[in-house]
């Protein structure tokens, strides 16, 4: 049921990305530091939704694993102490 309701989420927002890009196609001039891009809005926008997203996983990944496995590598050892009691 839950992997259902999750297709139909991820089909929602495809459809939903591919409407409002389709809605914005008015080209942009997207600036960088060293290269200047001509992108239509919505492909400009839903990039760098994109790419937010992305580096903010990669953030909550960074934050959360190193103590999980610090945690972890606490509990093998309380279980190999058990173990040998």
């Amino acid at each position: 049921m839950i992997q259902f309701l999750s297709r139909g989420l991820l089909l929602v927002v495809l459809v939903t990305a591919v409407l409002f890009g389709a809605i914005n196609s008015r080209v942009v001039p997207v600036d960088f530091l060293f290269a200047e891009w001509s992108l239509p809005l919505g492909v400009a926008l839903l990039a760098f939704m994109f790419l937010g997203a992305a580096l903010g996983l990669c953030a909550a990944y960074l934050a959360l694993v190193p103590g999980l496995n610090r945690q972890m590598r606490e509990l093998k050892k309380q279980a190999s102490v058990t173990r040998s009691s």
